[in-house]
């Protein structure tokens, strides 16, 4: 059974709020479902951050992993950009969080060819293009954990990539169970065997058909305009995207849920949310 860190709800408003005071673009709904992730493991294993930016998710995985390990999250981003990196690095002093954090300025899959740990929680926020998504994918899924969870960001956003390999990788996988959307983070939990992902192919087959008529209105990372605009933000509002209850969350990703196929969308909104 799955259980999250003393006085948890109370907790995640303080990690959401120094969150959000770094430049990013990840929601509070979203950091409070990072949150979540974070602190409450369905396995062993590292963390993995792909796409860091100024470190505004960073920061909250690494407080939050805090209240349960004391391992340091592992983090990845090329920062080419001028400056990108010693913002970064200042970040990471501000929020006294430098070594809660390993951090690796190169490429995801750089750092690929020579990782050997087992991870639980793989976050997937750097470049939204497909080919880059996929293969960020792709160069850790051999390292997921029997149970690791998957979050990609902006899954419900302009971008193709991230829709389309959440759709076709994940969603569309044997070997992944319980998934959602958290504003516009897909997730998912990984499965080494099989069948223990069966009971949930309703479940992602109800979600893949509510996602997936978004993809030829953002194809090629073309943002809809007129009335394909119109058509996308009607079928984006299908898709349940709202904040779980943290104790609901924890029962479907343990399996009790999926003896009521469709259970997930009746997921009450969390009032931390």
């Amino acid at each position: 059974m799955l259980t999250l860190p003393n006085d948890f709800p109370a907790t995640v408003d303080g990690l959401v709020d120094e969150a959000m005071q770094i430049e990013g673009w990840t929601t509070p709904r979203e950091l409070r479902f990072l949150a979540l992730l974070a602190a409450c493991p369905t396995t062993t294993g590292a963390v993995l951050e792909i796409g860091s930016y100024r470190g505004r998710s960073t920061t909250l995985l690494a407080r939050a992993n805090q209240l349960v390990s004391s391992n340091a999250i592992v983090a990845v981003d090329h920062l080419l950009q001028a400056g990108a990196y010693e913002a970064f690095q200042e970040t990471m002093r501000t929020a006294d969080v430098e070594h809660l954090v390993e951090f690796y300025r190169m490429m995801s899959w750089e750092l690929a060819s020579d990782w050997d740990r087992p991870l639980r929680l793989l976050w997937i926020d750097a470049n939204h293009s497909y080919d880059s998504t996929h293969r960020d994918l792709t160069s850790f899924a051999p390292c997921l954990a029997d149970g690791a969870m998957v979050a990609i960001d902006d899954v419900l956003n302009r971008f193709e990539g991230s829709l389309r390999v959440f759709l076709e990788d994940i969603l569309l996988s044997p070997h992944f169970g319980a998934a959602g959307v958290c504003g516009s983070i897909g997730w998912a939990q990984f499965h080494a065997d099989s069948r223990d992902a069966r009971p949930y192919h309703r479940e992602k087959l109800k979600l893949y058909r509510k996602l997936s008529p978004l993809v030829p209105l953002v194809a090629f990372d073309c943002y809809p305009s007129g009335w394909d605009k119109l058509r996308y933000r009607l079928l984006r509002s299908r898709v349940p995207r709202r904040m779980p209850a943290f104790s609901d969350w924890m029962l479907h990703v343990c399996g009790p849920f999926s003896k009521r196929p469709g259970s997930f969308y009746g997921f009450p909104r969390d009032r931390q949310g």
